[in-house]
């Protein structure tokens, strides 16, 4: 079966638009091995030809009977707009042959420099020369991104009760670099708005309100929230003047120590009556045990 594949490199700089840039091949510092994304299957008289290769090296290499090899002492030019073609051919057994070997060694060997961004999307103009633009891989990504967007509101809007929308902004604020809404400031239809908006532009932290633990670190959240438990010099948490930790699961196992437990129970009780969620009937239960335990 034969799989079409064809990747291009692009400049954002006008340096490289015009001329190319040669890229030479590096020693690294952990192996002592040349850098050509082959290393791991040949050693360096395998690639200067001294040392014939295998069958099991070229299969590994998945070139067929004529691989082309990244000679270390070469210098490798690579232009804008320049196409590599990598198509293969996979047997039954899953052994690929690509049809153009020196355009899949060389994108190989571009791969391994961090000149080159995988995509336009994670490309940065101080740091990268290239990026791969691969229209196949981008569509495919797409399909995705909209099926976990499918997934993200579906779960939104069938299984989460719209009062627990603003919990999930709660914690989408906490999870999101950049992400910051207050959501007590928000109307029922602009909270709304902004949850399905979230299930579009992050579907797989909207995903992660399934989580078992999620109730948890709301709790948490919510004592920081409402000031009993306070922020302090960055992340270090405290209460009142009692260092709880630096992190969420330092507050877990904090709250989870058995004579921490009245604590519990008395916050959760606390941030139920601000939220307006304690039923009735229980506000007027706990009203009147506060009047007799007056009057003893």
């Amino acid at each position: 079966m034969r799989i079409e594949k064809k990747v291009r490199m692009i400049s954002l700089d006008k340096r490289y638009r015009k001329h190319p840039y040669y890229f030479t091949v590096p020693i690294s510092d952990t192996t002592g091995k040349y850098v050509t994304g082959q290393e791991v299957y040949i050693n360096e008289e395998q690639m200067l030809g001294k040392k014939e290769l295998t069958k099991a090296t070229r299969d590994s290499l998945e070139m067929g009977d004529q691989p082309v090899l990244i000679n270390p002492f070469n210098q490798y030019p690579l232009t804008h707009g320049r196409t590599f073609n990598l198509s293969y051919d996979i047997d039954d057994k899953g052994v690929k042959t690509y049809l153009n070997p020196k355009d899949f060694a060389e994108f190989t060997f571009f791969c391994t420099k961090p000149e080159i961004a995988t995509s336009k999307d994670v490309y940065v103009k101080e740091r990268h020369c290239f990026y791969i633009e691969d229209k196949v891989r981008e569509a495919e990504f797409s399909v995705m991104k909209e099926d976990k967007a499918f997934e993200a509101e579906n779960f939104v809007r069938t299984n989460m009760k719209t009062g627990r929308y603003k919990d999930l902004l709660i914690l989408l604020s906490y999870n999101v670099k950049g992400y910051s809404i207050n959501p007590e400031k928000l109307s029922e239809i602009e909270t709304k708005a902004r949850v399905i908006e979230a299930c579009r532009k992050y579907p797989e932290e909207v995903l992660k309100f399934k989580a078992n633990d999620t109730d948890e670190t709301l709790f948490i959240l919510k004592l920081m929230k409402y000031m009993v438990m306070e922020k302090r010099s960055g992340t270090d948490i405290y209460y009142g003047e009692e260092f709880v930790g630096g992190s969420l699961e330092n507050v877990r196992s904090w709250i989870h120590k058995p004579e921490h437990a009245h604590l519990v129970t008395k916050w959760g009780k606390m941030i139920q009556e601000k939220e307006g969620s304690i039923p009735v009937e229980d506000k007027k239960k706990e009203e009147k045990e506060k009047v007799e335990a007056g009057n003893e």
